[in-house]
């Protein structure tokens, strides 16, 4: 039963160095990452998603849950991370790369049909 629990990578507060005039700002990971989870959850056949962005600015890594229709195109679900969500967040939090991982949840639910 322990293994169906998805182990979430420790999260950090940021802290985004200027230089020294202009001081430095402190981010919450989880406050970096609600805009993107906003977009995610507006794609067609994702019901919820999760994102746990760890590591520190140097080394950032984001951990992410995506529960899906089961009949979810999860093909284009992928694009759009990648052609879209993630090159966004990337240019939020200025950085180069940010390694991910994905891990779908299909659910029962279906969303709402055109009748």
């Amino acid at each position: 039963m322990a293994a169906q629990f998805t182990r979430r990578p420790k999260t950090h507060t940021w802290r985004i160095e200027q230089n020294p005039e202009q001081g430095s700002t402190e981010l919450a990971a989880n406050t970096a990452t609600a805009p993107f989870l906003g977009e995610v959850t507006a794609y067609p056949g994702v019901h919820h998603a999760r994102a746990t962005l760890a590591g520190t600015r140097q080394d950032p890594t984001l951990a992410m849950v995506i529960s899906t229709e089961r009949d979810a195109d999860l093909t284009t679900i992928n694009h759009r991370l990648d052609a879209h969500g993630l090159p966004r967040l990337r240019q939020a939090l200025d950085l180069d790369t940010l390694p991910f991982t994905v891990e779908y949840r299909l659910t029962t639910h279906t969303g709402v049909r055109a009748r």
